[in-house]
């Protein structure tokens, strides 16, 4: 058997390779490394291009998607109501992202689509169902699908123009055919093997995320598709407002809430804490009433009876040109960087040009309409 690929990574853009190479059964290990991964901050993604990545992916894993809308599945609540966001009115894509970026702080721009489509279910939901498709493959294929837990890469050893092995952190070589990095692109500097610093980090102002997953007692929201967003109160020091962005569960059962932290802020426990204290606060404020509350509860956090929270140092990027291709060194024909730093829609789009499923491009503003989408293989 030849050399297998090897994955490296557990977010979005690692899960659509390790899915897409699985399905053509070609020998892998998938590496967890980090293990760096949050659910998709909104139910939707970018129309176009990354719709069909995410359609394909599901089709590979068995996951019946039905058919899918786009539109406008974002809401912002403001003056106490909620109102598509103010860049949608804009009339073109450059004007809309201008707009969005005067209003968005940092890389809370990352989360959200131009053009938005959704699927029946959520893409975190969809994400779910391709992760439970790859364990179950992962026991019926253990001779040519791998994985790894919880060990990072120690260094990769090339010889001539291509890479022959990494080394984990456990002292465990493996050698490799080709390599698609896809973790935390901040660890990259703790990689023996690699040139040191990689032209391609550079700028790009890595940020955090906490994210709170709330179980409800009861059915919240059904019947709404959107996503929202608010903001949180400005307190001394902060220029500009920050905001966190959530939806609820098909069933009603559980939501998702993001909010993006500096790396200064995400090294302080305190401030960590202060601020999902802040965005539950908003939480009640934003979702209260007969609207949105079961009967006989008075807040949004009166119907959580279960919460799992997290922080997730350097996962998004504030800053830096956003591409689809792989970035690739000079001369080094197996190994390609990738990256969920820019959101669930290009970090797929990232992995399938690594691929060579589809063709890379710089960041598709263009409206829907006027967007290839390619045509790809069945699973």
């Amino acid at each position: 058997m030849n050399n297998p690929w090897l994955i490296i990574g557990d977010g979005w853009a690692a899960m659509a390779a390790v899915t897409k190479i699985v399905a053509d059964r070609q020998p892998l290990i998938w590496i967890a490394g980090s293990g760096a991964k949050i659910r998709s901050p909104l139910p939707s993604v970018e129309a176009g291009p990354a719709e069909a990545v995410w359609r394909d992916l599901a089709l590979r894993a068995d996951v019946e998607l039905g058919a899918s809308s786009t539109g406008s599945y974002l809401r912002e609540f403001r003056n106490k109501s909620f109102r598509e966001p103010a860049w949608l009115k804009a009339p073109t894509p450059e004007m809309r992202r201008e707009v969005m970026q005067e209003i968005l702080w940092g890389s809370e721009t990352q989360m959200v689509a131009l053009f938005e489509t959704r699927f029946a279910m959520t893409i975190g939901e969809l994400e779910t169902q391709i992760r439970s498709f790859l364990d179950l493959r992962l026991l019926e294929n253990s001779v040519i699908f791998q994985r790894r837990e919880a060990v990072h890469v120690s260094a990769i050893k090339m010889e001539e123009s291509k890479v022959v092995s990494i080394t984990l952190g456990s002292g465990e070589e493996i050698a490799a055919s080709r390599v698609i990095y896809a973790d935390r692109w901040s660890s990259l500097s703790s990689i023996e093997g690699l040139p040191k610093p990689l032209p391609f980090t550079r700028g790009r102002n890595p940020s955090g995320v906490l994210q709170a997953v709330f179980t409800h007692s009861q059915p919240m929201a059904l019947g709404f598709q959107e996503g929202f967003f608010g903001s949180l109160h400005k307190e001394a020091g902060e220029e500009q407002e920050r905001h966190f962005f959530g939806h609820f569960s098909s069933d009603g059962l559980t939501s998702v809430w993001t909010l993006h932290l500096s790396s200064e802020e995400g090294d302080d426990n305190h401030e960590i804490t202060k601020k999902l204290r802040r965005m539950k606060t908003a939480l009640d404020k934003i979702f209260s009433g007969e609207t949105w509350l079961p009967e006989g509860k008075s807040s949004f956090m009166e119907t959580v009876q279960a919460e799992q929270v997290k922080f997730e140092e350097s996962v998004f990027f504030a800053q830096g040109k956003v591409f689809e291709a792989p970035f690739r060194l000079p001369k080094v024909e197996n190994l390609e960087f990738i990256t969920d730093g820019y959101g669930p829609s290009v970090a797929v789009l990232q992995a399938y040009a690594a691929l060579g499923v589809v063709k890379p491009h710089e960041r598709p503003d263009a409206q829907a309409k006027d967007v290839d989408v390619p045509n790809f293989p069945s699973a």
